[in-house]
């Protein structure tokens, strides 16, 4: 459970706009909401978005200007360096720029398989 608490930490109630404290070892990051029928729109919008948090800043959750009645419910996931196909994963988004949307990481997946 620390390990938890370490990587997503909260005050419950807190709307903000700042960026995450990285963790070591941190390959990539991505974005979770839960797409259920409480995700609004941009939540679903950021779902499965993965970035380099060393290279690129991305506002941390929860968001701001979420419309979902339950509240922004997203997380941001960190996948560490030593999971299973993390650092192929790292360097495709890197060469891409530091930050892929869902679609242009299922694109590359894809191509691995053929």
């Amino acid at each position: 459970m620390a390990l938890f608490k370490k990587f997503f930490r909260r005050k419950s109630g807190r709307k903000s706009n700042r960026t995450s404290e990285i963790p070591e070892g941190i390959a990539y990051a991505y974005w979770s909401c839960l797409c259920d029928d409480e995700s609004c729109e941009e939540c679903k919008s950021l779902e499965g978005t993965a970035w380099i948090p060393y290279l690129v800043s991305v506002t941390e959750p929860p968001l701001s200007s979420c419309k979902s009645l339950e509240g922004c419910r997203c997380i941001v996931v960190y996948i560490g360096k030593e999971e299973r196909g993390a650092n192929d994963i790292s360097e495709f988004i890197r060469k891409s720029g530091g930050k892929v949307t869902s679609e242009q990481l299922e694109q590359y997946e894809e191509g691995k398989m053929d």
